[in-house]
C-alpha cells in the first residue's frame, strides 16, 4: 500500500467527518487532507481519530475555511501534524 493518501473534503451540503484509520495498522502512513468547495459554508470539516488515539494530543482537528489543509503521519500509536 502507498505511504500517503490525499483526501478532498467538501462541506457545502453538510458536516463532513473524516475518521483516520487505526494508527498502529498504518504506521508511517501520511494523509494530506484539504477542504475544498465551490462556495463558503457554515458546515464543519473535521479530521477525527479512532477511539483512544489523538492528533497532536487531541481527538480531532477542524478545517474551518476553504483550502485549509492538514498533513498528518502515523507514529504507530497516534497521529502527528507534519504540515498545515
Amino acid at each position: 500500500a502507498a505511504e500517503y493518501t490525499t483526501y478532498f473534503l467538501d462541506a457545502t451540503s453538510g458536516e463532513v467527518i473524516l475518521t483516520l484509520p487505526a494508527a498502529a495498522t498504518y504506521a508511517k502512513r501520511i494523509y494530506h487532507i484539504v477542504r475544498v468547495q465551490a462556495a463558503p459554508s457554515a458546515y464543519n470539516c473535521i479530521v477525527a481519530c479512532q477511539s483512544g488515539e489523538y492528533i497532536n494530543g487531541v481527538g480531532s482537528a477542524a478545517l474551518e475555511n476553504n483550502y485549509d489543509r492538514i498533513t498528518v503521519q502515523s507514529n504507530g500509536t497516534g497521529w502527528i501534524i507534519i504540515g498545515r
